[in-house]
């Protein structure tokens, strides 16, 4: 058996010789052990999404005026939720979930990643959460925004450069723990790669997204927190 492994190695390391001479397209590689990473499409979004809100068997008697308000605010921006019987049934669907997520730091899905993931799936949502979650769960509400600005913690996943839900915003943003065999790029508008690095491992990773960056991806990172 060991003959034959060694046969199979020699065969795979002749291929290997063979293609590299055939092929004359120079590639670009940044260490011995990662290729730049190759995204299958355009459209990019974030790692996590939620699952659907569990929608409340009943309803109370009569809304809080905190409630009405709700309501009354959503229904004036021409606004409608869909699985609800009301706007602020909606929002406190979301405030009850809040409590129940886990830290970032433990490799959790906090309330901004939750928020984004939902904000990116429906944006009629996402403005009625905007509107409901600093009434209801007013504690909650730097997460909506963080959501909306593209500042929520990231998972693993490719971003697009930019304000707005599923995007990341250009700034310092900071793995929440040490990395270990993390691998992170960024990319122009038209894919070419500007920075990226393999890191076998950090107790303190930063990576510096800039404005002029086309998009950045995170592949077996721990969770990125915008800094500044």
């Amino acid at each position: 058996m060991k003959a034959l492994a060694l046969s199979a190695a020699t065969v795979g390391a002749a291929m290997a010789l063979i293609a590299c001479a055939t092929n004359t397209t120079p590639q670009k590689f940044t260490s011995s052990s990662t290729a730049p990473l190759s995204t299958s499409s355009a459209t990019y979004a974030p790692a996590y999404t939620p699952p659907l809100s569990t929608t409340p068997v009943t309803d109370s008697d009569q809304a809080t005026p905190q409630e009405q308000e709700v309501d009354a605010k959503v229904a004036a921006a021409g606004l409608t939720v869909t699985d609800y019987s009301s706007a602020h049934l909606f929002v406190k669907a979301a405030c009850d979930t809040f409590p129940g997520l886990s830290n970032a730091t433990d490799g959790g899905v906090d309330p901004s990643e939750w928020l984004d993931g939902n904000a990116t799936r429906d944006t009629n949502g996402a403005r009625v959460y905007q509107i409901g979650i600093p009434v209801l769960c007013p504690t909650f509400a730097r997460d909506i925004d963080a959501a909306l600005k593209g500042l929520a913690t990231k998972s693993d996943g490719t971003y697009e450069v930019g304000q707005g839900p599923g995007k990341i915003a250009p700034g310092k943003w900071k793995a929440v723990r040490a990395a270990n065999d993390c691998y992170w790029e960024r990319t122009s508008a038209t894919g070419d790669i500007i920075d990226n690095k393999f890191v076998t491992h950090a107790t303190t990773m930063i990576v510096n997204v800039r404005r002029t960056d086309g998009s950045v991806t995170f592949q077996g990172c721990p969770k990125m927190q915008f800094v500044k």
